[in-house]
């Protein structure tokens, strides 16, 4: 044996590899920004219920929608951004093997 390993091909063809890179960060950040749609309209239902009273109809609804973009601006910026460079990068390097980012990991594996 050779002691040299050849990664195994990719089960929905040769062009899926230089695919993915792109394809993977693209639907995380998809599917993060859904869910971060939900929260920011929770978060705006549950401001604009609770704060009617002390600010008024208008000033509860100014209020509301103010905090809802501003939950989704937050969490899409420091989660779903970050997360699909990381993810990104992760699928652009050939070969992980002696990178810090497979040193860190193997402290949790």
């Amino acid at each position: 044996m050779s002691g040299r390993s050849t990664p195994s091909p990719s089960f929905l063809g040769p062009y899926w590899s230089a695919f993915r890179k792109w394809f993977y960060p693209a639907w995380l950040i998809y599917e993060t920004s859904i869910r971060f749609i939900e929260y920011a309209s929770q978060t705006q239902a549950y401001v604009q219920t609770n704060i009617t009273d002390l600010l008024g109809d208008s000033g509860a609804e100014v209020l509301s929608m103010t905090c809802g973009v501003l939950v989704f601006l937050i969490c899409f910026l420091f989660l779903a951004v970050p997360g699909g460079f990381i993810l990104y990068q992760f699928f652009k390097k050939e070969n992980l093997s002696g990178t810090l980012f497979e040193q860190k990991f193997k402290f949790y594996f």
